[in-house]
């Protein structure tokens, strides 16, 4: 199951007196519903007791994704973002603290009006002290009848395609960085894809492992040791027999 939804980190019930964090103890209480993933929320909303619930348990996996767009004060302010650098750098820290194998995506824009090549030297620098293991890397476009469409200082289309560039291979190197720390691992894998006899599907922590197979598994959750990584896939073999279970 994956919950998703628009600042998913703001829910909470009619009468205010359940969160999300209170949501997600509950589907932990669910037999036989394996995974819970967090889709992407906004990092004003992520709190210590969801952080401390996603590395106590055994079902909410150990993977978030949160927005950071800039590293940029100024370009938060002018992208309307309820947040602000400081803030984002303190949550990093309690998230490496609380959660230091965990996997952490984070969404970043490139050539939002008004961002120089030192606002775009910044944020790459932030990324990179960071513990992300993944970008999701978003070229800015002008949208009619947006405020952003309005505003001064427009980025050239080339230099924006460059910074994007830029920021994939980073990205790459970081998926690469982290999945190499379980090779050798034996970790259980969701299957979702069975295509000439290679059957591929998601650990908990979000690493894509693709195995040999002579089935379809796909919907089944298994144990694999992971032998190596192909620019941030892992490679591995089925740890046993295959005994499909149902999710």
């Amino acid at each position: 199951m994956v919950l998703t939804g628009i600042n998913i980190g703001t829910y909470h019930t009619a009468n205010g007196k359940q969160n999300l964090v209170d949501l997600l103890s509950a589907l932990e209480q669910i037999n036989g519903l394996d995974r819970v993933r967090v889709s992407s929320i906004e990092p004003n909303t992520v709190t210590d007791d969801l952080l401390h619930l996603v590395a106590g348990s055994k079902v909410i996996c150990d993977h978030l994704h949160i927005p950071l767009q800039s590293a940029n004060d100024d370009q938060l302010s002018a992208m309307n973002r309820k947040y602000r650098l400081e803030e984002y750098a303190r949550l990093m820290a309690r998230f490496r603290t609380i959660l230091p194998t965990a996997a952490l995506g984070t969404d970043v824009i490139v050539g939002f009006p008004g961002e120089t090549e030192a606002h775009f030297e910044k944020t790459t620098a932030f990324i990179q002290a960071q513990p992300f293991t993944y970008l999701h890397i978003f070229r800015y476009s002008p949208r009619e009848g947006t405020v952003a469409a309005k505003l001064d200082n427009p980025v050239q289309f080339h230099e924006i395609k460059r910074r994007s560039v830029v920021l994939h291979e980073v990205s790459q190197k970081l998926k690469f960085a982290y999945a190499e720390k379980f090779s050798g691992q034996t970790l259980k894998v969701l299957f979702d894809q069975f295509r000439d006899g290679l059957a591929s599907g998601y650990t908990r922590n979000y690493l894509r492992v693709q195995v040999p197979a002579t089935q379809d598994i796909s919907q089944s959750i298994l144990p694999v040791t992971l032998s190596r990584s192909d620019r941030g896939n892992l490679q591995g073999t089925l740890a046993g027999e295959i005994v499909r279970e149902v999710v």
